[in-house]
């Protein structure tokens, strides 16, 4: 085992052992990231143990994400990730709609780069592009928001 695996190791039980911090509804999208980590790392470290506690994060993410109203983006985007990596199954447009609800009037309006350059900013279209990367006609048809970010 080289360093990079110990230190994904160690990493990956820190996540773990530290993980009772972040179970509540109010962390849905540290939940979610923490998800996503986890499967790369099952995959890398060809370990389940870090698919199936991924896999419990995911789920409680998930059914979490009609109720939240802040960090949604932050919730978004690695579940849309984790789905269209494939490390999970299930019907993306059912799954994200309340994401997409919250977040796509946002980026259908004129950008301002006030209060937005902060960090609110940039993650919604993160999300739009891995929402959309695998189909390219309907991340397309999106022309409006298209538009508001070229005039920007």
């Amino acid at each position: 085992m080289d360093v990079r695996e110990k230190i994904l190791w160690q990493i990956a039980n820190t996540v773990m052992v530290n993980h009772q911090f972040i179970d509540t509804p109010d962390f849905c999208a540290e939940q979610a990231q923490a998800a996503l980590f986890l499967f790369q790392v099952s995959l890398r470290l060809d370990a389940d143990i870090y698919r199936d506690f991924a896999l419990r994060n995911f789920e409680r993410c998930v059914s979490r994400l009609s109720q939240m109203s802040q960090k949604v983006v932050g919730a978004g985007w690695p579940v849309c990730r984790i789905l269209n990596e494939e490390w999970m199954s299930g019907n993306i447009d059912e799954i994200l709609q309340d994401v997409d609800r919250k977040i796509i009037p946002a980026l259908s309006r004129n950008f301002d780069f006030g209060d937005e350059v902060k960090g609110s900013f940039i993650l919604p279209h993160f999300y739009l592009l891995e929402r959309y990367r695998k189909d390219n006609n309907d991340g397309m048809a999106r022309t409006d928001i298209l538009q508001n970010l070229k005039k920007t």
